[in-house]
């Protein structure tokens, strides 16, 4: 391919003096690109101080009041959090509560079983271990009859002899615990099961009522 013989050439050699051009030697093209990409740090600025706070409200993570949606005031716990945490506690409590009354009732059982056995321990060095033994079975005796009367008055409305409640098969033992022998007095509202000691010997007598309190004399 030829090349035309005539065109604009380029005067290398040529100087210019100073300022006869101007500016236009320089490149519009980047001038032009610089000043469109770039943007001031005043004009970001708030743009990069809010992108975190508007993410999260854009997120769900904080509501327009600027708390969290599960937010509550100071000193309070979130009411799923809340409740949560105190259901064990609550169980925990309600288990405490019940052992602590089972306890309870029993302390004061042993409490009154305590005093009715003190009643009937024999005095420092008037006995041994066989006495003690036989004391014990009398006492045990007597509450037992107690609770057989107690039975025959629910079931006949009134109050029974030793006799009636042996046969009435209200009780299994016997009439006597040697060297005890046992007996009932009855009245209308009342009774007395008497156990009387037929040798020398202290307590000479050990009794018990509808109050359910095994007594004994000196």
């Amino acid at each position: 391919m030829g090349l035309p013989a005539d065109g604009p050439v380029a005067q290398l050699d040529r100087a210019s003096d100073f300022g006869s051009e101007g500016w236009g030697f320089d490149s519009l093209r980047g001038r032009h690109s610089k000043s469109r990409l770039t943007i001031p740090c005043q004009t970001m600025a708030p743009f990069i101080i809010l992108a975190p706070a508007l993410w999260l409200l854009a997120s769900g993570h904080v509501n327009s009041s600027g708390h969290p949606p599960w937010h509550l005031h100071s000193g309070y716990l979130p009411a799923a959090v809340f409740r949560g945490a105190m259901a064990p506690a609550e169980q925990i409590m309600g288990r405490v509560l019940g052992f602590l009354g089972t306890i309870i009732t029993m302390a004061i059982g042993m409490y009154i079983y305590s005093l009715q056995i003190k009643t009937l321990a024999p005095g420092a060095g008037s006995g041994n271990s066989e006495e003690v033994a036989t004391i014990t079975g009398v006492k045990n005796d007597l509450i037992g009859i107690a609770n057989a009367e107690r039975g025959y008055l629910a079931s006949e409305g009134k109050y029974a002899s030793l006799d009636e409640l042996i046969s009435g098969k209200y009780i299994s033992i016997k009439s006597e615990r040697p060297p005890y022998i046992y007996d009932v007095e009855t009245a209308s509202s009342s009774f007395r099961a008497t156990a009387t000691r037929t040798t020398k010997g202290a307590p000479a007598q050990l009794w018990i009522t509808e109050t359910m309190q095994v007594q004994a004399s000196d």
